[in-house]
C-alpha cells in the first residue's frame, strides 16, 4: 500500500515537473517566472491570511478593476490561505517528532542513561521545529503548492498584476532585478533641464580667509638675544675662516683650467703676520 502511494506522489510531480517545463517553453514562461518570484517573497506571506475571506477582502479592489474574475479571486484567496505563515504548525510537528524520538529511544534503549535519552529527545525536537520554521521550510511548501494553483487560474496574467499591485504597497518588497521573473519594469525617471539663464537660488557662499594667527608675546630674554644679535660683529674666527675658504675656490677654479699657479711665499707670509695680528689683537680684548 505504501509503495503505491509513493509511485502515485512520484507520477504526480513528474506530471506537474513536465507542465512547468511546457509552460515556460510557452508564451507565458515570463508571467510564471513573475508570479513564482512574487509568491517566493517573504512579502507575500506577511500579506497573507489563514481564513479565506480575509485573503479576499485583500483582493476585492483588485477584482473591481478587472484584473481578477471571480474563479481566479477564489482561488488566489485559497492559495494565499494555504501558503501564509503558521506558527503552530512547525510546533506540533516537533513535538510529534521528539515523541516518536523518544518512543524509540525508550524502546531500544538508545542511549543507555536515561539523561542521554532526555538529551537526544529535546535536541530533536528543537531541531525539528527550528528546521520547519524557516523561511526555506516555507519557501518549498509554496513550491509544492505553486504548480496546483497555476494549473487552476484562468487569466494568470490578471493576477500576477493583482499581486504586484498588492505587494508594491509595502515598502519590504523589493524584487531582485537580476531575476527573469520581472514581469513589470519600473518607468525611467523623467530627465531634469536646469536653465542656465535663470537666476540661481542658492546662495553663493563667502570666501573666508583664512584667520591670521595672534602674535605670540615676547619674553625678556628674547629681546636680550635679538638685541645681541644685532650688536655682535664677526669675529677673528669668522673673518680667517672665510678667507681660507675663498683661497681654496680661487685655488680650485685655477686647477680646473690646467694652469698650476704656485703660491708665492709673500702671500703666506701676509697672511700668517694677519693671523698673528688678530691673535694678539683677541688677547688684547680680553
Amino acid at each position: 500500500m505504501m509503495v503505491e502511494q509513493n509511485r502515485e506522489r512520484d507520477a504526480q510531480a513528474y506530471a506537474e515537473t513536465l507542465f512547468l517545463f511546457a509552460s515556460m517553453t510557452s508564451d507565458g514562461g515570463q508571467t510564471l517566472a513573475a508570479l513564482r518570484e512574487i509568491v517566493r517573497h517573504r512579502s507575500f506571506s506577511e500579506l497573507c491570511h489563514l481564513k479565506v475571506e480575509d485573503n479576499k477582502k485583500i483582493l476585492a479592489p483588485q477584482a473591481d478593476n478587472g484584473y481578477l474574475s471571480e474563479h481566479d479571486l477564489v482561488q488566489t484567496a485559497e492559495f494565499m490561505g494555504v501558503c501564509g505563515t503558521l506558527p503552530v504548525v512547525p510546533l506540533v510537528n516537533s513535538i510529534a517528532i521528539g515523541m516518536t524520538v523518544a518512543a524509540v529511544s525508550t524502546r531500544l534503549r538508545i542511549p543507555r542513561t536515561l539523561l542521554g535519552r532526555s538529551t537526544l529527545t529535546a535536541s530533536t525536537t528543537a531541531g525539528s521545529y527550528i528546521v520547519s520554521n524557516t523561511e526555506e521550510a516555507n519557501d518549498r511548501r509554496r513550491d509544492l503548492l505553486f504548480p496546483r494553483f497555476w494549473k487552476s487560474l484562468e487569466d494568470p496574467s490578471g493576477v500576477l498584476l493583482a499581486l504586484q499591485t498588492i505587494t508594491n504597497r509595502y515598502p519590504t518588497f523589493e524584487p531582485s532585478t537580476s531575476s527573469p521573473g520581472q514581469f513589470l519594469d519600473a518607468p525611467a525617471p523623467s530627465p531634469v533641464f536646469v536653465d542656465e539663464h535663470a537666476p540661481s537660488s542658492m546662495p553663493v557662499a563667502k570666501s573666508q580667509t583664512a584667520p591670521t594667527p595672534a602674535p605670540q608675546a615676547h619674553s625678556r630674554w628674547d629681546e636680550i638675544r635679538s638685541k645681541n644679535a644685532k650688536q655682535a660683529t664677526p669675529s677673528a674666527w669668522d673673518a680667517l675662516r672665510e678667507t681660507h675658504q675663498r683661497s681654496q675656490i680661487q685655488s680650485k677654479e685655477g686647477t680646473s683650467k690646467g694652469t698650476e699657479v704656485p703660491a708665492p711665499q709673500d702671500d703666506r707670509a701676509k697672511a700668517q703676520a694677519e693671523f698673528d695680528a688678530m691673535v694678539e689683537r683677541e688677547r688684547n680684548m680680553k
